[in-house]
């Protein structure tokens, strides 16, 4: 019978949580690695819709991106924000998995998914900018084009640019997440655009002087790809060793922002 420890062992096999950043907090964060498993639920992050949405369709595990405990607890209680998804987790009997800054690392991970879904070719890694992907578009592109590509493919409410306006894309740069602090490393690259999930303000700024194009296409948008890379990850390994498990996408939006 599948147990927690067989998607925990075929995650870390794919993205080893020593690989995390110092700060981040992954692997099994919620439940028993002993525990048998039917059905699980992968998505970006862990909210009380996709809580709702695991229980609902029976699954006795998430494995999610984005961590859902950040930092220490003191309190694990139904009325704390802090801790109630914690206890509504415990309470539901299903385990959560996070696998974050180690996904990202990994290759393929992250922005592997991101640059497929883009549809780049000729993808490499380099490394003043390892983490990320570049890549080459199918054929150039006016800048007018480009932007309407970018939007079709990741099928994001918004998109956002600045720095340089180039005459043409082709050469492409993909950071998910939050890429501001490395724009330095992704001008070195020479590539005509920057594609990453969100930038601070001064970032922005910062993007003329360097000569780069950034496109900010929304955190979650830029790393939703992935989810997708996961559930075929653990539905391969489940089947090679012909453990009858069910991976699922989420079917929830967890993306904070909104417009009316």
């Amino acid at each position: 019978m599948a147990k927690v420890a067989d998607v925990c062992k075929w995650m870390r096999q794919w993205a080893p949580e020593e690989s995390c950043a110092s700060w981040d907090n992954v692997g099994l964060l919620i439940g028993s690695a002993k525990d048998p498993i039917h059905r699980v639920l992968v998505a970006l992050d862990l909210d009380t819709a996709v809580l709702e949405e695991a229980a609902g369709k029976g699954a006795d595990m998430i494995v999610t991106h984005h961590p859902l405990i950040f930092h220490g607890m003191k309190q694990i209680r139904e009325d704390q924000e802090e801790s109630r998804l914690v206890y509504m987790a415990v309470r539901n009997g299903i385990a959560v998995y996070a696998a974050h800054t180690n996904l990202d690392a990994a290759h393929p991970g992250v922005n592997d998914a991101l640059a497929e879904r883009l549809g780049l070719l000729d993808v490499r890694w380099d490394p003043r900018l390892p983490m990320a992907c570049i890549g080459r578009l199918p054929a150039p592109m006016s800048l007018p084009a480009w932007k309407a590509w970018l939007s079709e493919k990741l099928e994001s409410p918004w998109v956002r640019f600045c720095g340089r306006t180039p005459d043409r894309v082709e050469r492409v740069a993909v950071l998910g997440g939050s890429g501001g602090d490395v724009m330095e490393e992704a001008a070195s690259l020479g590539v005509d655009a920057y594609v990453t999930g969100e930038i601070k303000y001064h970032d922005a700024l910062r993007a003329q002087s360097l000569g780069l194009l950034v496109c900010e296409t929304g955190h979650y948008w830029s790393e939703y790809p992935v989810i997708s890379h996961i559930v075929n990850h653990l539905q391969s390994c489940a089947n090679a060793v012909q453990y009858n498990i069910e991976f699922l996408c989420s079917e929830t939006v967890t993306c904070p922002y909104f417009r009316e």
